[in-house]
């Protein structure tokens, strides 16, 4: 195969058996819709980026605004190295660079990413204060890296970073596509609304507990014998008494 075949290939459309379809829903898109699941392959198809390969991912996502999940597709570092290696113009890297505070903490991330028929790289500059992911611990009640940011924070920051430079060389290829790390504090994604509270009924009496126990008579008001007063309460009988006379 010459070079000339082998480029068109690489800008054909990556194409799926049903087989592979059906996996790749079950698998990593379960949930979907058929409009959802559609869009979300079209995509991939599209930039020739392969789920089973983890170069693209299909999350759901909870949109503010729509006020309801929403699915997505979010490629993986992996997937843009991949896309920038296809061109033939991606000419590698420089090692991140790490910028610290007065403090001792993290910064800021640099990389710079190299294209051949450019004379200066493309730099991505990611600052861990707009990307750091958080979450709020319960315990606490402050805000903390979540569990990947606390334990690597030099390489999800340099990722962001990455990112940034690639789409910088390549806007045309990657133009739209956007990393996991780079998207947890996407506007438009606030946390689900917390279920409704279950407020527990109230325990409702057994059948001898509904037995009204009240013996009453009626009494003659004086004077006119032909009208009967109210009710009176002579006596009480305990529940159970009244199971004892029927058994």
């Amino acid at each position: 195969m010459d070079h000339s075949s082998l480029a068109l290939r690489e800008h054909q459309p990556l194409e799926f058996t049903e087989a592979q379809r059906r996996l790749i829903r079950d698998a990593y898109a379960n949930g979907a819709s058929d409009e959802e699941f559609a869009v979300l392959m079209e995509i991939a198809r599209a930039r020739r980026l392969n789920p089973l390969l983890r170069q693209i991912h299909f999350v759901s996502r909870w949109d503010g605004e729509k006020h309801r999940p929403v699915w997505a597709a979010q490629v993986s570092i992996d997937g843009l190295r991949a896309i920038a290696e296809r061109t033939g113009l991606y000419a590698g890297q420089d090692e991140p660079e790490f910028v610290e505070n007065p403090d001792g903490t993290l910064k800021l991330c640099r990389v710079r990413v190299w294209r051949r028929d450019w004379p200066r790289p493309a730099v991505g500059l990611a600052y861990w204060a707009e990307y750091c992911q958080m979450a709020r611990d319960r315990t606490s009640g402050k805000s903390r890296p979540t569990a990947m940011w606390a334990r690597m924070p030099h390489v999800m920051l340099a990722k962001c970073a990455e990112s940034l430079a690639l789409r910088k060389a390549f806007p045309e290829d990657m133009s739209g596509l956007y990393t996991s790390e780079e998207m947890g504090n996407a506007p438009g994604q606030a946390s689900p609304p917390p279920p409704p509270q279950v407020v527990p009924a109230a325990p409702q009496p057994t059948v001898v507990q509904r037995v009204e126990t009240r013996v009453e008579e009626r009494v003659s008001v004086p004077g006119n014998s032909a009208s009967l007063g109210p009710l009176r309460v002579v006596a009480r009988v305990p529940p159970n008494a009244w199971l004892d006379y029927l058994g």
